[in-house]
């Protein structure tokens, strides 16, 4: 009956480990996703303002090269004149 009794408290012990180690990987199972789930927002984010600045860039490339012709415009009609 002893024996049992010890036993059986041998196995409270190792299921009580157990639980503890599994309680210990779903927190960092959910440590994890929330990781991942911050690190998509981050890219997406980037991505978003790297596009963003992609088209700032373009408008002020537009607008430089307008500018040029512009004065190449001007300074043509000022030497034939």
């Amino acid at each position: 009956m002893i024996r049992k009794l010890e036993t059986a408290e041998s196995t409270i012990e190792n299921l009580n480990a157990q639980l503890s180690e599994l309680e210990c990987n779903e927190s960092l199972v959910r440590a994890r996703q929330q990781h991942e789930n911050i690190i998509h927002g981050l890219q997406q984010k980037h991505s978003e303002e790297m596009l963003n600045m992609k088209e700032v860039i373009d408008e002020q490339k537009r607008l430089n090269e307008e500018k040029v012709r512009l004065i190449l415009y001007n300074s043509t009609v000022l030497l034939l004149h």
